[in-house]
């Protein structure tokens, strides 16, 4: 076998992989039998506890399903049908939930309890939009009111919950923590990315002051995609920069972004459901 055959066979083995990882994705769906509880909700937000159960955020409160059913758990009394954002699972397993106007709550002891949090205005409410934990164990709350920050040394039964800095006045919508303990925040006409060591931050600005970011993603090219209020930009983190992005031009309000054998799988507002096959977007395409 010549040496060009031999490349020209190994190019067509190497294209039927990529073709095949990317095409041959076929997704399941499995029907949950006599469940219509969720079918008239709006679904915001999912998460899995360690015990395996699912949390459900709807438009409409917080639901459970323990594999077999679904149960609605209520978050007081007063608020049978709070508006959840988001369900946060920390690293000892306990279960956060950050609704819209009534702020978070904590599961303690098989009861959701609200864990208030300071407001230094004469404003009564808080949404808060996202949740996570860096690796020290500090919590960072995305909210209508900024960046709130607390403390893995505060005492979590304790009604305490920090400003923090320069994010204080901002609203923020989504959160993403990298390895290196940079924390992404996601804000209306931006993107920053704070050093929570130094408390130093770099903002990068979408050409468009009325784009709010609601999801980040990073994918395994390193490429940092936004889920945007506007579509889906594409930040190259090696080249620092804005690049195309290949449905950028569907104006699209995005929620959700997961990568999943080497896709991206976007989540839309009355747009459905895409997909981006990442073998064909890495920075060295676009370069």
């Amino acid at each position: 076998m010549t040496k060009f055959k031999i490349i020209t066979l190994i190019t067509l083995i190497l294209l039927l992989a990529i073709t095949y990882q990317c095409s041959a994705v076929v997704p399941f769906f499995h029907a949950l039998d006599n469940q219509d509880v969720l079918i008239t909700k709006n679904i915001r937000t999912i998460a899995q506890d360690k015990s395996g159960y699912i949390w459900i955020g709807t438009s409409s409160g917080l639901y459970q399903y323990d594999g077999y059913e679904f149960s609605e758990i209520p978050l007081t009394k007063e608020e049978s049908d709070l508006v959840v954002n988001t369900v946060y699972v920390d690293s000892q397993g306990i279960v956060w939930v950050g609704t819209n106007s009534y702020g978070l709550y904590k599961l303690t002891k098989n009861k959701f309890k609200p864990f208030k949090i300071k407001l230094h205005d004469s404003s009564n409410t808080l949404s808060i939009f996202d949740i996570t934990q860096d690796k020290v164990g500090n919590y960072w709350l995305a909210t209508d009111h900024g960046l709130k920050y607390i403390s893995v040394n505060d005492d979590l039964s304790e009604e305490i919950a920090d400003e923090f800095g320069q994010f204080k006045s901002i609203g923020v919508n989504a959160l993403e923590l990298l390895d290196d303990n940079k924390l992404l925040i996601g804000t209306k006409g931006s993107f920053n990315l704070l050093d929570t060591k130094n408390n130093s931050y770099r903002t990068h600005k979408f050409q468009g002051t009325d784009i709010s970011v609601h999801d980040f993603l990073i994918d395994s090219n390193n490429n940092l995609w936004n889920g945007t209020s506007k579509g889906l930009l594409k930040f190259s983190l090696k080249l620092n920069d804005f690049i195309e992005s290949p449905i950028q031009s569907l104006i699209l309000r995005i929620t959700k972004l997961i990568e999943y054998n080497g896709q991206l799988w976007v989540a839309t507002i009355r747009g459905g459901l895409f997909n981006i096959c990442l073998l064909y977007t890495s920075d060295a395409a676009d370069e």
